[in-house]
């Protein structure tokens, strides 16, 4: 699910007047330009000079905390910069983007309920954010809440009707309730806002995959792809729903393209399944092999592996993985 963009720098004004500084105080106030100007590792070694140099403080000390806090967002360093969005709370209690940027550094992390603790924060300061409901309703959406999910996804197109994401997002959460029809249609009002929104397309065609619609689930894999070659989730999804109407050699394919571009257990898996279908077993115990080397704890995949050294006359390494999976399972 998409998110809002994080906030980058805040700058503090601070009054005018004539003054002259020592050298050491001079610096501190280069380097608390360049952290509020500068990024990456630039600004955040900037930034951590000005906070040592201990001539900031109050709001001015609060900004740096903050900038640096970005930047090491950027960085996917989100235990540092939750350390560093804590200390602007603590100096800014009323300052809703310190609170957003910890939620999502939160929110990247899997805490989901921490998440919504700052979101809840954000959206009492700053209650006309839409972006606030839609990563809110994001977390409880991860967190199966799909009801709350709705409500905030609700509450941001009621802020902003124009927003493909908020539709698209509440789509998802709708389609998890079962109501596939009515999660098609926030799909299309996702589309027709942003026609090239991949994220929705993909989606619909997930829902019309669950729906038993192949041609249309199909169609719309192949427009995330054209969109984005690189999607591998659309290869895969479109090769599971060829396999269904069983042409395997345009599954096998397109399997292959998501194993180059991410390649994960199941799409071994299921490409595995694909060459059975296609009477080639020996690839087929490849591809369970790897699958069960990148996930060996999947009680389907020697279950299946055993299948195909039965039908290849090795019943007892087909027995071994039987008893494997029933193991699993246990």
């Amino acid at each position: 699910m998409a998110s809002i963009a994080i906030v980058r720098s805040i700058a503090l004004c601070v009054a005018a007047g004539t003054w002259f500084a020592a050298a050491p105080a001079m610096a501190a106030a280069d380097d608390r330009r360049i952290c509020a100007d500068a990024s990456g590792d630039v600004a955040i070694a900037a930034c951590s000079r000005a906070i040592a140099s201990r001539n900031f403080s109050g709001d001015t000390l609060a900004a740096l905390h903050y900038n640096r806090a970005i930047e090491y967002r950027h960085t996917g360093d989100n235990d540092r910069a939750i350390a560093d969005l804590g200390e602007t709370i603590r100096l800014l209690p009323h300052f809703a983007r310190a609170f957003r940027n910890r939620a999502q550094a939160w929110y990247a992390k899997g805490d989901f309920d921490r998440a919504i603790a700052d979101f809840d924060a954000a959206i009492r300061l700053d209650p006309n954010n839409p972006g606030d409901f839609i990563n809110r309703g994001n977390a409880y959406s991860n967190k199966g809440d799909n009801d709350r999910a709705i409500a905030d996804f609700d509450e941001a197109i009621r802020l902003d009707p124009k927003l493909a994401v908020a539709f698209s997002n509440r789509g998802t959460a709708i389609a998890a309730t079962g109501d596939l029809d009515r999660a098609l249609q926030d799909y299309d009002e996702a589309i027709r806002l942003d026609p090239g929104y991949v994220d929705a397309i993909y989606n619909r065609g997930q829902t019309y995959h669950d729906k038993g619609d192949l041609d249309r689930a199909i169609a719309d894999y192949d427009e995330a792809i054209r969109i984005d070659p690189t999607f591998a989730y659309a290869y895969h999804n479109r090769a599971s729903a060829t396999r269904a109407k069983g042409d395997y050699d345009r599954a096998v394919a397109d399997y292959s393209e998501a194993i180059r571009l991410k390649p994960d257990a199941d799409s071994f898996y299921n490409r595995a399944i694909a060459y059975q279908k296609k009477g080639d077993l020996d690839r087929a115990i490849a591809d369970y092999d790897e699958a069960i080397r990148l996930d060996p704890k999947h009680p389907a995949y020697y279950r299946d592996r055993g299948t195909a050294w039965c039908a290849l006359g090795n019943n007892e390494r087909g027995v071994a993985d039987e008893t494997e999976a029933k193991r699993l399972t246990q």
